[in-house]
């Protein structure tokens, strides 16, 4: 229950009672009976027009109010309001109290309570109130001393219909679930606040009146709910001659508890029941958002890609079988579905994006983005069908800025034509991902590549992102300024999500200088654990290395064996090989650098160290490095599929895991090898297997998972830049826990509620 009123430009007022959503007296003791709007009336004989004379006795009638329980509970302070005018402060214990002399005569007879003309004070039956300790009475002070012009108060019907605490200034309609906003009072400017103590709804209201404090020995008596700071005017209508002061104490009597224990058995019931009530409607609203999603039938997938060969053109979708297939089956990886989509989709601009998640979100359709499809854990199959969108034509530099080394791309765009395409301005982008791979995937997958050690991952380069979410509303993560601290970073949030959250349709990327002086170099190793443990050392060295690459015996061989002309050209040792890159902005300072590296890889191995001497040799030095996977994907025998995972881990254990690693590869008889970026403690194992063997297949997967498991002991992750996918879920949850992984169903149910949105890919809507 809670008390509506307005204050008016003079001394009369206007009162109305009110029944809230929620009557925590009802709900104790299973009582029916409580006050109505319809049947709540005041009069007096000073009423006019509604206003009500301060010196007219105040006459409230319930008419349906049940005695006993309901007004010993309204005494206790819950019917939650408080208003200010004047020198004259009406909170909600006053009010309450006022409610509570009801219990003590019938339910249609009427109680009345004299108060004194606003200003004025009955000092002979007033208690002494005591003085705020926790009021902040400068909190009034910034508020204007009249309302703005134009105000106007509202009749006494509107204030009866408001239910709201947000409402135009001048009014006062609170009820105990809400907080208040500062208003004006139309009188004096004063403000209320809202003082959370034991019970939530508990209000401090800010008077004028002088409040010395209460001695200890009196207040332990008072059972007011508030601090010693919280004025009251209750106290001073007990000790009125209008009503008694035991008012309300009959039914606690009646069951031989004191008032203290009956304050406390009451709060106790509203708190829980309050918290029940809430907690109840967040898990039926979580239960709703993570409930298992409902997705289209075949017919009405097609249905969808019909339609947006309407709007977009019928030459931007295929039914093509050969199209779907390569849009859903990787050869590089082992973690695809046997699910495919209906079609594929081919957007142009923003706004196809925009109308396509707008279509799928309307007929729960799953959306699946497709890159280059370079991506080696299942980022872009389609488990449930749908929709796959393809940004091939997609690929169009919508903005470079020089001068601010800066550009703007639409996600289809090939990180090397971009590389080209710039070159003449001495910028680049300074990742190495796979040749193949396009922006909005190096996005998806956070990616990094072999210049991770001196330049980082993608996350480091993105500005901001241009993001449909899966409703078809578009964002911009945020402006294009090199640093801000503008809100939550929504683009990091973006940026790895793997598509789950949102489709990126135009990516801002930073650029760097293109090193004026750069060089290649190669040193070979006696074990895989000395060029690990060599790795380590260089990194801890500070030298500015660009990159520093590790490949294995079996991947040596195979070049020798299968390598372009270009690797073929030279005969490679067959043992663990270091590939180092050197970049600066002399001749002078490379050679520097290179020199160090030399003394410090010099008693790790007999091996000579072969240093590029010109552009061509370099070229050629790294080019091994960069066909590694294909000449490994491009010579597998007939049949056989290729399991490549990578992890992280801290540079201390790096040589020890792959150690590890490469010997339990190698027990399985096997084609295994490492290769990795170990300058920044990343690397991949990839091994060749039959698929129809289960016994092959399940000793593969063994592996993998020891691997990952062994990288979680050493506090490392179980994927440094191949992302989740489909084929790491379970990883994730042990490696993040499952109240981290909860908060991230949380969050994408909020933001993709129908999860539409790549699902099956980094988590699933169950646990």
């Amino acid at each position: 229950m809670y008390v509506a009123r307005a204050c008016a430009p003079q001394k009369p007022l206007s009162v109305h009672i009110k029944r809230s959503s929620w009557t925590p007296a009802v709900n104790i003791e299973g009582a029916t009976g409580a006050p109505e709007t319809e049947g709540t009336s005041l009069s007096s004989p000073g009423v006019a027009n509604g206003n009500l004379d301060w010196q007219s006795p105040l006459v409230i009638n319930f008419p349906i109010l049940k005695p006993g329980l309901s007004t010993w509970f309204l005494q206790l302070g819950f019917a939650e309001t408080y208003h200010h005018d004047c020198d004259m402060a009406i909170n909600h214990l006053s009010m309450s109290y006022l409610l509570g002399a009801v219990g003590e005569t019938t339910p249609d007879s009427d109680s009345r309570l004299r108060r004194p003309p606003c200003g004025t004070a009955d000092d002979a039956n007033t208690v002494p109130l005591p003085q705020p300790r926790h009021a902040r009475p400068s909190l009034g002070a910034a508020l204007p001393s009249r309302p703005p012009e134009g105000f106007s108060m509202p009749s006494a019907s509107a204030v009866r219909e408001t239910t709201s605490p947000f409402h135009a200034p001048g009014q006062a309609c609170y009820s105990p679930e809400q907080t208040p906003l500062p208003g004006y009072c139309r009188i004096t400017p004063k403000m209320a606040t809202r003082r959370v103590l034991g019970f939530p709804g508990a209000r401090l209201t800010l008077t004028p009146q002088s409040r010395p404090l209460i001695s200890p020995a009196q207040r332990q008596y008072w059972p007011t709910f508030a601090p010693q700071a919280y004025h009251s005017t209750r106290w001073a209508s007990q000790r009125s001659k209008n009503i008694p002061q035991r008012t309300g104490r009959i039914l606690s009597n009646m069951l031989g508890l004191s008032r203290q224990s009956w304050i406390i058995l009451a709060l106790s019931a509203i708190i829980i029941m309050d918290v029940s009530k809430t907690v109840l409607k967040d898990a039926k609203k979580e239960e709703h958002s993570l409930a298992k999603p409902t997705y289209a039938s075949h017919k009405e997938m097609l249905d969808a890609a019909n339609e947006m060969a309407r709007i977009l053109g019928q030459d931007a979708v295929t039914y093509d079988a050969h199209v779907l297939e390569h849009h859903g089956h990787s050869d590089w990886s082992t973690s695809n579905s046997p699910g495919r989509a209906v079609a594929v989709v081919y957007p142009r601009t923003t706004d196809h994006v925009s109308a396509i998640a707008q279509i799928c979100n309307a007929r729960n359709v799953p959306m699946v983005p497709f890159g280059a499809g370079s991506s080696v854990e299942g980022n872009f199959s389609q488990p449930y069908s749908g929709i796959c969108i393809d940004f091939t034509y997609m690929d169009r530099v919508i903005a470079f800025h020089p001068e601010d080394m800066d550009v703007v791309l639409q996600p289809g765009v090939n990180w090397v034509d971009l590389n080209n395409q710039i070159a003449h301005t001495g910028l680049f982008v300074p990742l190495d991902p796979s040749p193949t791979a396009t922006v909005g995937g190096m996005v998806s997958t956070n990616c990094s590549g072999t210049n991770a050690m001196r330049y980082g991952t993608m996350k480091d380069w993105v500005l901001n992102l241009t993001v449909v979410l899966p409703d078809g509303r578009v964002i911009k993560t945020r402006r294009r300024p090199r640093k801000t601290s503008a809100g939550y970073n929504l683009t990091s949030l973006f940026v790895g999500a793997e598509g789950t959250l949102g489709i990126v349709a135009e990516v801002t990327l930073k650029l760097a200088p293109i090193p004026k002086e750069t060089s290649v170099a190669v040193v070979a190793f006696p074990t895989i654990h000395s060029a690990a443990a060599a790795a380590s050392k260089l990194i801890r060295s500070g030298i500015q290395l660009a990159a520093l690459e590790l490949m294995d015996d079996e991947q040596m061989k195979l070049l020798n064996a299968h390598g372009s002309d270009a690797v073929r050209k030279r005969v490679w040792d067959e043992k663990p090989t270091l590939f180092l890159k050197f970049s600066g902005t002399t001749k002078d300072a490379l050679k520097s650098d290179v020199s160090r590296v030399g003394d410090i890889i010099k008693p790790l191995t007999n091996s000579k160290f072969h240093f590029a001497k010109t552009k061509q040799d370099e070229l050629d030095l790294w080019s091994a490095r960069k066909e590694a996977l294909f000449t490994m994907v491009n010579t597998r025998p007939k049949g056989t599929e290729i399991w490549s995972t990578d992890v992280a881990v801290p540079i201390s254990r790096l040589a020890e895991i792959i150690e590890i690693s490469k010997r339990e590869c190698g027990s399985l008889g096997l084609f295994a090898s490492v290769v990795g970026h170990i300058g920044d403690g990343n690397f991949h194992v990839s091994m060749m297997y039959d698929p129809t063997n289960s016994q092959q297949k399940q000793a593969v997967a063994k592996c993998v998972k020891n691997m990952m498991t062994r990288a979680l002991e050493m506090e490392g992750t179980v994927s440094g830049e191949h992302a989740i996918g489909i084929g790491k879920k379970e990883c994730l949850v042990d490696e993040l826990g499952e109240e981290t992984i909860g908060l991230m169903r949380q969050l994408k149910a909020s933001v993709d509620p129908k999860w539409v949105m790549n699902p099956g890919k980094v988590l699933d809507w169950m646990g």
